[in-house]
């Protein structure tokens, strides 16, 4: 047998091995202290998983249906007896839940149908993975009617003033920058029960009440196929290589992502419904800026991001818009952003910055498709490109195939056919039934520069290699 042979044996068999060591732990958060983590025992809590020296690289926590509480995680062993040093970091662990979290969250007690945690907080950990728990606080009771004290001249009692209840603070998940390739799957997450969320009438309410969604500080962080309802940011993505990927962001008081990492990859999110809470936040669908040294903002450079086949409407759902906000698509205001990718992002707001990059350098703008909410002709929102708000001008930008509502590209940015739209019915298919789709009689049919084309588009249908259409979706014709 070669050497080369052997070490693939080697390796095979290692892996076997690894596979066939991976165990499955039950918790059960009414469970007695001092289980095992068997289906008759198991462990109360998930803290008492880790310390309880039983847990290996690549093990599974299974959480049957109940409240766990609001743990910190740091996915280390039990000290070590003699010297007192913490456990080593217990790696590739996957912490899943049973149940449906969607379903559960709707329920009197949502912990009866799911693994229900009133938030999370992550340190000391790799590899770890939170799939299928459904994160929300627990609902506060009522604050009772204050007690009268005074009467009015005709003796009416006065009741004392209401008081303001304080936000509730921090993020529904947050991985500190000790948890590296922390990934977070098919969470489902929410400030409070719908029925509370819709009470929130007012913006105060939702200052008061939305929690922000997720924050990954660590390396190396993904964040996929969550369910983010009634927030206020949605999800910050702060350390390099982050993916952030397939979410549904719904109901949002604030930026529905914000990723400032390099390397980051922010892919097929759904981003709707903005509530304007009067926050003096400027609110967009997706934004990030650059941080130096100095931690200020566009003082540094952002590099090797993309932004693709994204979907960002400012408000959708059916009936009044009366709480909606007006948000901006994609904001990059503070570079440098150096090789950076937008495409196949579909983009219905009433702001102007539909996509705006401003201090761009190798940035490519291809292929996406920016429209007002509002029907009939609008000068906004368009695609731009500018300067560093320091003056500075770089070189390698490209704007190409695009389609929104007006266009601002310098002439150091090279422009290949995009298309503004004056009357988007004359371009789009029926944008009322939700069919973004470009006409097939319409100018933006097989107008693209194939040069400058994606492959694929927003929803994964092949470009003709000749030229395909304009704009994030392809027509199918």
């Amino acid at each position: 047998m070669s050497p080369r042979a052997a070490l693939g044996l080697a390796l095979v068999a290692t892996l076997i091995c690894g596979a066939a060591q991976a165990a499955t732990f039950h918790v059960a958060a009414s469970a007695a202290q001092g289980g095992d983590g068997s289906p008759a025992r198991p462990f109360a809590s998930i803290r008492a998983a880790f310390l309880s020296g039983r847990l290996q690289d690549g093990d599974r926590l299974s959480l049957a249906p109940g409240f766990y509480g609001a743990p910190t995680i740091r996915a280390a062993g039990p000290r070590d007896a003699k010297t007192k040093a913490s456990g080593r970091i217990i790696r590739d662990v996957v912490i899943e839940g049973e149940g449906d979290p969607r379903a559960a969250a709707a329920l009197p007690d949502p912990g009866r149908g799911a693994a229900w945690l009133g938030k999370v907080v992550i340190h000391q950990a790799e590899g770890l993975t939170l799939s299928n728990l459904l994160v929300m606080p627990r609902p506060r009771p009522p604050e009772p009617a204050p007690a009268p004290i005074a009467r009015a001249d005709d003796g009416t009692p006065l009741p004392l003033p209401r008081p303001a209840r304080a936000k509730r603070r921090g993020p529904l998940v947050l991985a500190h920058r000790t948890a590296r390739r922390v990934a977070l799957e098919q969470l489902e997450m929410r400030s409070a029960p719908d029925a509370e969320i819709a009470r929130w009438t007012r913006g105060v309410d939702w200052r008061r009440n939305a929690r922000d969604g997720i924050r990954l500080d660590g390396p190396d962080g993904a964040a996929r196929g969550n369910r983010l309802t009634g927030v206020n940011f949605g999800i910050q993505a702060t350390g390099p290589r982050a993916v952030v990927e397939n979410n549904e962001i719904d109901l949002f008081g604030a930026d529905g992502i914000r990723v400032l990492g390099d390397g980051s990859r922010v892919h097929g999110n759904l981003v709707h419904n903005c509530v304007a809470t009067g926050s003096g936040n400027h609110d967009d669908g997706i934004q990030s800026w650059s941080v130096g040294k100095n931690r200020r903002a566009g003082s540094g450079v952002v590099r090797d991001v993309t932004l693709s086949a994204n979907r960002i409407f400012e408000w959708d759902r059916p009936g009044s818009a009366r709480l909606a906000c007006s948000l901006q698509g994609i904001g990059l205001f503070d570079g440098v952003y150096e090789n950076l990718t937008i495409e196949n992002n579909l983009i219905v707001v009433d702001q102007y910055h539909g996509i705006t990059v401003m201090g761009g350098k190798n940035v490519r703008v291809v292929n996406n498709t920016v429209l007002n909410r509002r029907p009939g002709p609008q000068a906004r929102p368009w695609i731009m490109f500018r300067a560093h708000k320091n003056g500075a001008r770089f070189g390698g930008n490209v704007a190409a195939n695009n389609m929104a509502m007006k266009f601002s590209l310098p002439d150091w940015t090279l422009s290949r056919r995009n298309l503004r739209i004056r009357y988007p019915g004359l371009v789009i298919r029926d944008r009322s039934a939700g069919d973004y789709r470009p006409r097939p009689d319409g100018p933006a049919h097989r107008a693209a520069d194939p040069a400058f084309q994606p492959p694929r588009d927003l929803n994964g249908a092949p470009r003709p290699a000749s030229g395909g259409d304009l704009g994030a979706l392809e027509s199918g014709d």
